[in-house]
């Protein structure tokens, strides 16, 4: 009885508050704890993808190119990625993946094998792949030009026949060192 008499007057109480003047703070109130807890949500929601999930895609991405990836990619690419230091495999997976976010490529259909049978998108991916190790690679030997690992390697022959992902030296160059030699 007690209790049904203390319901009764919770709801006469919150009948009252909703119909005088103090409505307006009370829905006030409620709004403020209603954006602070989804700011709350959001902010668990960023620390868990920048922490758990880069490091998840670090991990996914290594055993990706070592295993499925192997074929789609470069030889020079899984070659030099292979020689990255953890700190440096690190940052590279970090760049790729801001890369593919800016680029609007959903990294997780790559690494969960749905392109295979489409080879557009894949080469889409493959290349955009390609170009960031180029660019790492180049920032690299910017910040260290003294390093003596940034001379220039000919990439090692697998006897797979597959194209490597830098550019040849121009032909005009050697045609132009070759005529230079004839000349003295």
């Amino acid at each position: 009885m007690t209790l049904l008499i203390f319901i009764l007057v919770a709801v006469g109480i919150g009948f009252w508050l909703s119909r005088s003047k103090y409505q307006q703070s009370i829905d006030d109130k409620a709004s403020q704890l209603a954006s602070s807890s989804q700011s709350w949500s959001s902010r668990a929601e960023n620390w868990w993808n920048s922490n758990v999930m880069r490091r998840n895609f670090e991990e996914q991405f290594t055993s990706w190119a070592s295993a499925e990836g192997f074929q789609f990619l470069p030889d020079e690419f899984t070659n030099w990625y292979s020689e990255l230091s953890e700190s440096n495999r690190k940052t590279f997976t970090n760049q790729l993946e801001s890369n593919f976010k800016r680029q609007n490529l959903e990294y997780q259909d790559l690494l969960q094998g749905k392109l295979e049978n489409q080879p557009a998108k894949m080469q889409l991916y493959v290349e955009a792949i390609v170009v960031t190790s180029q660019e790492f690679r180049k920032t690299k030997e910017v910040e260290e030009p003294n390093n003596p690992k940034t001379e220039k390697r000919k990439p090692k022959d697998t006897g797979t026949g597959k194209k490597t992902a830098e550019k040849q030296t121009s032909r005009r160059r050697q045609s132009n060192q070759d005529t230079s030699e004839a000349i003295a």
